[in-house]
């Protein structure tokens, strides 16, 4: 077999290859003969109907089936022989039977970068400094008195108003019949919260306890259910109660209702846990800044059909994680259209980061032992509470126990660099945002 490299544009490769015509003939001849036993040609018993006949008549199906079958075989020893180790799925430009005989095809793919390390040790990473201030634990206190608080009827009846809690009997009806998902019985909602459709909350406002009153909505027209999406519809509303909200104060007692034996001990606590975050949160900014430098004093390539890949697979994963959250599937699609090139710079930067690191772990002679890996099963099984043995029989029944020793791998690297490297205070990391 004749086979030539191109090397084309940044990464990629052509390879060209030619498959000897007597080669080729063999493999025609045997295809022809396996048709031959079970063709139906009229007049013909299976079997029997001649060469000629069956060439004419199925002739270049069996040409694209030989090519198929003769590059599946083949084109392993072209990238053997022409020294070439792809790293992207391959993209088949040409591959047919010439008229000589000979079979000819063409494919383009990409290669790994050729990683020359220039600064590994020595780098400089930026880490917050973690400060919690009173104000923090403060907000983080409000939030336990927020959760324990309670519900209670109001001691003297007035008009429903908004911020007010209100207990409601439901039914929407959409052309003067029940539609699913609304109707309920007993529902409480904060008015005004927007839990509900903007309609409904605002045509409870005035209403008395024990009143029915028929209030008509509209859905929004990205309502996440398209059949009810910009439609007109009506709910029937009695009003069991109107509630208020009543919140502990913050003393001994509330903590003894979150777990503590006093108010300074959740007050530490709440301390402890906010430190917790921030400390997590500057450990993982340093390690962004480590790889940044690392990025800056070691310049490399990224196959395009790797980003490209690794840009799906983020935003698959995102995709879930929101639809999975309660977004409709078509806005977070339209949320991941809008950032696409957002996000093929994190995929582009991820996949050059995996090259370095991989290139200073072979310079550091650095491997993933049995140990380790045993390791790593054992705090993956404690964290999912399964045994050891059924998390290795996943990873390797899914065949992932190669993917999880390179991401040991990667985190052992990543510890050689912190090891070597420059940790520079940097501005403390921000506030805690209030949870709602």
């Amino acid at each position: 077999m004749q086979v030539n490299v191109t090397t084309l544009e940044g990464l990629k490769r052509r390879i060209s290859g030619k498959i000897e015509p007597e080669v080729v003939s063999q493999h025609l001849d045997r295809a022809m003969r396996e048709l031959a036993k079970s063709a139906q040609i009229r007049g013909f018993r299976p079997g029997k109907a001649p060469k000629a006949m069956l060439e004419k008549r199925y002739g270049e199906q069996i040409k694209a089936d030989v090519s198929g079958q003769l590059l599946e075989e083949y084109f392993p020893k072209a990238l053997e022989q022409g020294h070439v180790e792809p790293v992207s799925t391959p993209e088949v430009e040409r591959a047919e039977i010439e008229p000589d005989g000979s079979m000819a095809f063409e494919i383009i793919v990409e290669v790994a970068p050729k990683v020359s390390l220039q600064l590994y040790k020595g780098l400089t990473a930026k880490q917050p400094v973690v400060e919690v201030s009173e104000q923090e634990i403060e907000a983080r206190l409000e939030q336990v008195r927020q959760q324990n608080s309670t519900l209670e009827p109001l001691e003297q009846e007035r008009p429903l108003a908004e911020g007010d809690w209100a207990e409601i009997n439901f039914q929407g009806l959409l052309g003067g019949k029940p539609f699913e998902g609304a109707t309920a019985e007993n529902y409480r909602l904060e008015v005004g919260a927007k839990r509900l459709i903007v309609d409904l909350e605002q045509g409870l406002v005035g209403m008395q306890k024990g009143e029915d009153r028929e209030i008509p909505a509209t859905f929004p027209a990205n309502y996440g259910n398209a059949k009810l999406a910009g439609k007109q519809v009506l709910f029937k509303v009695h009003l069991n109660s109107i509630l208020k909200r009543v919140v502990p104060a913050a003393d001994d007692e509330l903590a003894k209702d979150a777990g503590e034996e006093s108010l300074d001990a959740l007050k530490a606590k709440i301390k402890q846990q906010i430190e917790k975050g921030k400390t997590e949160r500057a450990e993982a900014d340093a390690r962004e800044s480590l790889l940044d430098d690392l990025l800056a004093k070691n310049p490399v390539e990224a196959p395009a059909r790797m980003v490209e890949h690794r840009l799906e697979s983020m935003q698959e994963q995102l995709k879930r994680n929101l639809v999975s959250q309660g977004l409709p599937a078509e806005q977070a699609q339209s949320l991941l259209d809008s950032t696409r090139e957002s996000g093929r710079e994190r995929a582009e930067r991820e996949v050059k980061i995996s090259f370095l690191l991989e290139a200073v772990a072979e310079q550091e002679s650095l491997s993933v032992s049995d140990a380790e890996l045993d390791q790593r099963y054992q705090e993956i099984a404690e964290s999912a509470k399964q045994t050891v043995e059924a998390v290795a029989a996943m990873f390797q029944k899914e065949g992932q126990v190669e993917t999880l020793k390179r991401r040991i791998l990667e985190g052992k690297t990543l510890e050689l660099l912190k090891a070597h490297a420059t940790i520079v205070p940097a501005e403390p990391a921000p506030a805690e945002e209030p949870e709602e």
